[in-house]
């Protein structure tokens, strides 16, 4: 039994055309420009919908001889793939321990 991208492989091979890397994929092209750009954003949303403010960048990185295109590469602030932890923000007149500047 083969799997689906087997199955378009050989469909593609009896009809004489040449297996294409895209055709044979099974979801969107994250390494393209517009590619990336989406994932960048879908990041952004999700970790912003739970209140963390996630920085994604999208690096150009050329031609790829591997992939034999161009490549975008999608990086964010994100430690092993959680965001950073919110920084305290520091209040006015409040020392880190708590106590009151004003009334030492």
């Amino acid at each position: 039994m083969l799997t689906r991208t087997a199955e378009r492989y050989e469909e593609e091979l009896a009809h004489g055309d040449t297996p294409s890397a895209q055709s044979s994929l099974d979801g969107p092209d994250f390494c393209s420009r517009d590619g990336a750009h989406a994932l960048k954003q879908r990041i952004e949303a999700y970790w912003r919908e739970r209140g963390f403010n996630v920085h994604v960048l999208l690096h150009n990185v050329g031609f790829h001889p591997a992939i034999r295109a161009a490549r975008y590469d999608v990086r964010s602030d994100m430690v092993n793939g959680m965001p950073r932890p919110k920084s305290r923000a520091a209040v006015p007149g409040k020392t880190s321990a708590g106590n009151d500047e004003a009334s030492e």
